[in-house]
């Protein structure tokens, strides 16, 4: 069981916990702000599949990813295929091999005699577990989860159709005998976890809890704004409700990733040939991946 969670809770590193839509529960919810920021995407607002170009003339492409099943998100556009089939390599946000998912499993279960229920007031609790069987996941099992691995959880679709776009690329990679690299360890993606403090993960976890209804109905949304390619509107509704909890959460989620994923991209973009896939929201805005990587002195042009 613990095992399926995993695969979820890796696929969130995408999706975020910024999807936080409102619905009633019988429970006390906190009162969403919507942002009346305006997203700045630094030009970047269309186009999932960009080619970067070095000074030196090397050529390599950044796909940006939804962490889906969904088979409208598995149908590669032909761009896509051929920028994959002709490249030289495969990178990732980190290898999904069968000891990241168990690591990401153990990670998951709290320690020292803990339990959620006893993290959580009664009625998040009840909400929570009454939630998690939709998922297959027990009231037992939910007392042994920390609050980051069940809002993670809850954030995403409870039947996943097949695997995520990012394990499906690999595989295809692997197939076509590519060699395949990772940005980050497991160990750095489960730090972004485990460094929000416990007020910080129940806090997320009752927005999750408290709003479940239509965020769920916004995942279709979602990914019809990455169908259309619209890396504007995807940032612009990630970002739409905003409160301190959030804020730290997407500082250790987003922007300190991506000036790790960058720097650790520009051995791979010197030499050329790569074919880089991360999630769509680490690409647009002022400190997003592809801003980062220009101000690197790479040309950058959407191709999809």
């Amino acid at each position: 069981m613990n095992i399926k969670l995993a695969w979820l809770s890796l696929a969130v590193i995408f999706l975020t916990g910024a999807f936080l839509p409102q619905s009633v529960m019988a429970l006390d919810c906190p009162e969403l702000v919507r942002s009346t920021e305006q997203i700045e995407t630094a030009g970047y607002s269309h186009g999932i599949l960009w080619q970067l170009e070095s000074a030196e003339g090397h050529k390599s492409h950044l796909l940006g990813t939804i962490h889906l099943g969904d088979p409208r998100v598995i149908d590669l556009p032909q761009p896509v295929v051929l920028a994959l089939n002709r490249s030289g390599s495969f990178g990732m946000e980190v290898v999904l091999d069968v000891d990241a998912i168990m690591m990401m499993s153990k990670a998951m279960n709290l320690a020292n005699g803990k339990s959620l229920g006893g993290m959580l007031d009664s009625a998040l609790f009840n909400g929570t577990a009454k939630l998690l069987e939709r998922y297959g996941v027990a009231t037992h099992a939910a007392q042994k989860l920390k609050p980051w691995a069940v809002f993670t959880t809850l954030s995403l679709p409870p039947a996943q159709p097949a695997v995520p776009l990012d394990m499906f690329l690999m595989a295809s990679a692997q197939r076509l005998n590519k060699p395949v690299f990772g940005l980050e360890s497991i160990e750095e993606q489960i730090a972004v976890f485990d460094a929000l403090s416990d007020a910080d993960q129940v806090e997320l976890l009752r927005q999750t809890v408290c709003h479940y209804d239509e965020f769920q109905a916004d995942v279709d949304t979602m990914i019809e704004h990455y169908l259309a390619r619209d890396l504007g509107a995807i940032m612009q509704m990630a970002l739409r409700y905003r409160s301190p909890s959030q804020d730290r959460f997407l500082d250790l989620l987003l922007w300190q990733r991506n000036r790790r994923m960058a720097a650790r991209m520009l051995p791979h973009l010197q030499e050329g040939g790569a074919f880089i896939a991360i999630g769509i929201l680490h690409l647009p805005g002022s400190g997003g991946v592809l801003d980062i990587l220009g101000s690197h002195g790479y040309t950058i042009e959407s191709v999809h």
